[in-house]
């Protein structure tokens, strides 16, 4: 059956070449990074900066590149916008590598908010949806170090206290007398 099965020519037909537009938004966080990434036609759209604190301004860097080739575009006129409880928008600059683009966000309130970016190119003019993200207060993070720091510091002064008795019993130990073995005679 195996032999008969894999004789015949199975064909299977499926509608393509078409263009879906643009890709859902992927946003990938670390410690220290935060990715935006995101499609539309012809254009691909990386957004990267350190994760946001509230009340404090963040360096931001912006790639812009053709989907297809990963040609980067240069010269074209790029503005990110921030929708939420402070929103604002902010002009990026195109730095000394070409599809590179820099911009300062600025100190933002606590809470969500939208991100879209705005390009002006030669031949496009597309605004794309990279997703929401969070802006928590800088206090709860100053907060987790100060008990994360206070956690360790409990840690070492107990493991430093069991060392010091352990010692110390292992010392008084070592100096007690020793009894003298009595010798048996058979007689």
């Amino acid at each position: 059956m195996f032999i008969a099965a894999s004789l015949c020519r199975v064909e299977a037909r499926a509608h393509g070449g078409e263009d879906h537009g643009e890709s859902q938004p992927r946003i990938t966080a670390t410690a220290t990074e935060v990715k935006h990434l995101a499609r539309a036609g012809d254009l691909e759209i990386l957004v990267k900066h350190a994760p946001i604190s509230a009340d404090q301004a963040t360096a931001a860097r912006i790639f812009l590149s053709r989907y297809a080739t990963n040609e980067p575009i240069g010269k074209a006129h790029i503005t990110l916008r921030l929708a939420g409880p402070a929103g604002t928008e902010v002009a990026a600059k195109e730095s000394r590598t070409a599809g590179q683009y820099e911009l300062e966000l600025p100190p933002l309130s606590p809470g969500t908010y939208r991100l879209s970016v705005r390009v002006e190119a030669a031949s496009e003019n597309v605004e794309v949806d990279l997703g929401t993200f969070e802006v928590a207060l800088a206090n709860s993070a100053v907060r987790d170090d100060f008990s994360t720091s206070r956690l360790f510091a409990w840690f070492m002064l107990f493991g430093i206290a069991a060392a010091s008795a352990l010692f110390f019993v292992w010392r008084i130990a070592g100096r007690r007398p020793k009894k003298e073995a009595k010798e048996a005679t058979v007689v």
